[in-house]
């Protein structure tokens, strides 16, 4: 199957129905517990398009950095809204929508390894992140604040 441009592939789709997850939209960042004398910085983008979300998230502690781009679009025609995650440049991972409130979206993908279920919420001024497998356990979620905020909130 030819590659479509990215640039062209937004232009020729249908708008999607993403009003709901405009509340993600933003620059948001926490710190991580101190670990050998060093805090990790965890940032989160999200923009909205006419045809979709496009994110990005950063993490540094010391020299260690990682990067996860990241994007929210339909699967298909008629198809569920899809989260595609692709951290430190591996192929992207599809998770689908599963639960969608006014604050809150949840993506699950069960044949993944880990994680099976990535969701945000709303939590008054902060975005939490949690990543865990479907059943929810083994979870790991990131508290943030907007980054325009004074100082930073810590993830947990």
């Amino acid at each position: 199957m030819p590659m479509m441009p990215f640039a062209l592939l937004l232009l020729s789709a249908e708008p999607l129905p993403l009003e709901n997850l405009s509340w993600m939209v933003g620059d948001w960042s926490c710190v991580g517990p101190e670990s050998d004398g060093d805090r990790s910085m965890v940032q989160e983008y999200w923009i909205m398009g006419k045809h979709g979300m496009i994110g990005a998230g950063r993490t540094a502690r010391g020299a260690t950095r990682t990067l996860e781009f990241m994007r929210i679009e339909p699967a298909g025609k008629d198809q569920p809204v899809t989260l595609l995650a692709s951290p430190n440049g591996a192929v992207p991972v599809r998770f689908a929508l599963v639960e969608e409130g006014e604050r809150q979206v949840v993506f699950e993908n069960r044949e993944h390894d880990y994680p099976q279920r990535i969701s945000y919420s709303r939590d008054g001024n902060a975005m939490v992140a949690t990543i865990s497998l479907a059943d929810g356990s083994n979870a790991t979620s990131w508290r943030y604040g907007r980054q325009q905020d004074a100082g930073l909130s810590e993830c947990r």
